[in-house]
């Protein structure tokens, strides 16, 4: 994948920040094509995260220079060979360290439908909201192993 570096493990570590039992491209590989359950870390020299595979699931999370979740996408495959994005979690940090202080989500469903939901860890009020939208853009082809460039797009 271009500009990136991918190493593969089977879970994310957040206790330690990275993979947990790192494996060779083959066995990734061979998870992609039974869907079975992998990790890839991504990174170069501006953004670094990871995204968990598993059966017509991809949830992409970026990491902040504290490792730290800001941004992250929920993909679901709805029909073979087409995974749509159903949630983005944004999470803004300030003084309480590891812990969001506002977080952001997103729901989005095929026919439309989106649902916002904004919560606050630090006493503000916390609001749900429905609404609409064009998801056309929502969609994707269920990505090749090694080729995520589509699903890490962060200008959704």
């Amino acid at each position: 994948m271009a500009n990136y570096k991918l190493t593969y493990g089977d879970r994310w570590s957040y206790s330690e920040g990275t993979l947990a039992n790192i494996w060779k491209e083959d066995k990734a590989r061979g998870a992609h094509s039974t869907r079975r359950l992998y990790v890839v870390l991504f990174e170069n020299t501006s953004v670094r995260g990871f995204i968990e595979v598993a059966n017509g699931y991809f949830g992409v999370y970026f990491l902040d220079e504290l490792n730290r979740e800001y941004l992250g996408y929920q993909f679901t495959e709805q029909t073979p060979g087409r995974i749509f994005l159903t949630l983005i979690t944004r999470r803004e940090f300030g003084s309480s360290g590891n812990q969001a202080d506002r977080v952001i989500r997103t729901k989005f469903l095929p026919d439309g439908k989106m649902f916002i939901g904004t919560y606050h860890n630090n006493g503000g009020e916390d609001t749900e909201v429905e609404s609409s939208a064009d998801v056309s853009g929502n969609w994707e082809t269920y990505p090749e192993f090694g080729q995520y460039e589509e699903i890490l797009r962060k200008d959704r």
